[in-house]
């Protein structure tokens, strides 16, 4: 990996890093995105948003997103807009109607309010 020319990912610890960071940079990546696009069908002057990426510290290189897992993780981003906007604007919806995670996609229960706290409500499908 180090001095690989190579601007995706060059090894499991740096798609791990991407992975970690994907709801993130998805969203940072999604933002410009639409106000470029937008700018764009107006007939302005736009620019081109390049595919985010992560300067990792211990080889110094800039590890871009490959085009597959960027565009896996706005659709994950997509999905869990809808849902939040589902949950925030439905108070009589209940909690049941949203699927419970598995597998890999569970450890985001760790980070959700949620599941958080003396008495969670909700939390990986596994428990």
């Amino acid at each position: 990996a180090l001095g690989s020319e190579k601007t995706g990912p060059a090894c499991e610890a740096e798609e791990g890093t991407l992975r970690q960071h994907r709801m993130q940079l998805a969203l940072y990546y999604r933002a410009p995105s639409s106000i470029e696009h937008a700018r764009q069908e107006a007939g302005l002057p736009h620019r081109e948003v390049l595919r985010p990426a992560i300067l990792i510290g211990v080889t110094g290189r800039m590890v871009e997103y490959p085009e597959d897992m960027l565009k896996e993780s706005l659709d994950e981003l997509d999905e869990l807009l809808v849902s939040t906007a589902r949950m925030a604007l439905s108070s009589d919806i209940p909690i049941s109607h949203f699927a419970r995670l598995s597998g890999e996609a569970a450890s985001a229960c760790e980070k959700c309010p949620f599941h958080r706290g003396s008495l969670p409500i909700c939390g990986p499908a596994e428990q």
